[in-house]
């Protein structure tokens, strides 16, 4: 199987009471299901209502966005609006070429 081929395995981390942490979970489902159609698995954690599932990934502050799958492991804290940045953290060839320019 292809690298560009793989089923992303991913985590958002947010506190499920804060109107901007679901709206950032949504736009990052979004984009995936964009740039990423049937090829990713995202698994949206509320630490309100599983807080012992931040250990897993050593998630310090909320939003964080998790690629656990394919290794290596990375992450992305905070605001989720730069697109590339995004993108360059799922998947790694992102980041050789314009984001903008990948369908």
């Amino acid at each position: 199987m292809s690298r560009h081929s793989e089923t992303l395995v991913l985590r958002i981390y947010v506190n499920g009471t804060k109107a901007e942490h679901r709206v950032a979970a949504e736009s990052v489902r979004e984009l995936l299901e964009y740039n990423f159609p049937e090829r990713f698995d995202l698994q949206v954690i509320d630490i309100m209502t599983d807080p012992d599932a931040l250990e897993e990934d050593d998630v310090l502050a909320t939003p964080t966005l998790v690629r656990r799958e394919p290794d290596p492991r990375t992450k992305i804290v905070g605001d989720f609006s730069d697109e590339a940045t995004v993108l360059r953290v799922v998947h790694p060839a992102f980041g050789k070429v314009d984001a903008n320019a990948i369908p």
